[in-house]
């Protein structure tokens, strides 16, 4: 199995459904997309046009070899509707363009392909959204890293990242009523939901009764859970609102398990991290203490009536001390939640929505 990073472009037509059919028949013919930048919009380079272009890098695990790969990416810039005005070199408008950055450490001069892309060191378009997903991958040419490569690049094309939230996590301590407002706002944005399903666990009870016994297996167990939960959904055209952050695994984790047993999960949680996609946007609910004990009261589970104020506290400092921005380069919205009852949901997806459409 072999992994190839291609450069989505297009700067005709309805810009963002030409990507996402691109996407689609990408996964459908060439292999599962296991990466996927943002997407970012500059002019154009290397021609003028009065057509702005919008662009997206993918990272494909695939069985094809190089010029099978090239030739599906030909056939599905056809399918698009994509007609090649001549057979020169000489740039034009598209509809859609695809091409191929890498194939892992691959070299290839041959006549009809050239693997890495000869030019892809002089273009911020492709080095912006290559850094997103794959800023330490090396060149097998030039030795240097993605995020040399573009901190290097004498080319001052402005390039700008196009907000979208496709992919939103609820997150917040026990209690904090994420699941209550992540299928309100499914419900809202037509999204499909991604539930915690904590409850599945027969390992969680046993946890709360006796923690330093059973904390590593039950961590174990939540993190195989959730990671097989991401990895089987299709993150291509769907809003996805899911009621956790996958990396919640490792901060609880942190908090429950011995230093040797962490040293091991840690270990094990970034490779796996790696294989799935970053969310957007974190919603991060922050109500108080005695809010939450409240809430976890009032929901009447048995397995959670052990739960202990300092063990909330601890989590609380857990989520100050990782859930913002500049730690995990991900965009986080706070929301202090002052009570749980239908009008404040409904006022906190009322702007969480204005948030995101806008």
């Amino acid at each position: 199995m072999k992994r190839a990073i291609l450069c989505l472009g297009t700067n005709l037509g309805n810009k963002q459904n030409n990507l996402s059919q691109a996407l689609n028949l990408i996964s459908n013919k060439i292999g599962k997309i296991v990466k996927q930048s943002g997407i970012y919009e500059s002019k154009s380079w290397g021609y003028n046009s009065a057509q702005k272009f919008l662009n997206q890098i993918v990272v494909v695990e695939t069985k094809l070899n190089p010029i099978t790969i090239l030739n599906k990416n030909l056939e599905i810039e056809k399918l698009i509707g994509r007609i090649r005005k001549n057979k020169s070199k000489i740039y034009e408008d598209r509809l859609i363009d695809i091409d191929i950055l890498f194939i892992d450490d691959i070299i290839i001069e041959s006549i009809d392909l050239t693997v890495p892309h000869p030019k892809l060191q002089e273009r911020n378009f492709v080095l912006k959204p290559l850094t997103e997903i794959c800023a330490n991958f090396v060149h097998p040419i030039l030795k240097k890293n993605i995020n040399y490569l573009l901190k290097n690049c004498k080319d001052k094309t402005e390039v700008n990242k196009i907000i979208q939230y496709k992919y939103i996590c609820i997150e917040g301590n026990i209690g904090a009523g994420k699941s209550t407002l992540a299928k309100a706002l499914t419900k809202k944005l037509k999204a499909s939901f991604v539930p915690e399903q904590f409850e599945q666990s027969l390992i969680l009870p046993l946890f709360y009764k006796e923690p330093k016994k059973y904390a590593y297996i039950l961590e174990l167990e939540f993190l195989f859970s959730r990671f097989k939960q991401l990895q089987s959904l299709n993150f291509n055209n769907n809003v996805i609102i899911s009621d956790y952050y996958f990396k919640k695994c490792l901060w609880f984790a942190k908090n429950n398990l011995t230093k040797k047993e962490f040293s091991q999960f840690k270990l094990l949680f970034n490779e796996l991290e790696n294989l799935l996609p970053k969310p957007d946007l974190i919603i991060y609910l922050n109500p108080t203490i005695e809010n939450l004990i409240t809430n976890i009261k009032k929901r009447g589970r048995e397995f959670e009536s052990t739960i202990t104020r300092k063990y909330l506290k601890n989590i609380n400092n857990i989520y100050k001390a990782n859930l913002n921005t500049k730690s995990i380069n991900i965009e986080v919205l706070p929301i202090n939640v002052k009570k749980f009852d239908l009008n404040e949901t409904e006022k906190t997806v009322s702007f969480i929505l204005k948030k995101v459409k806008n």
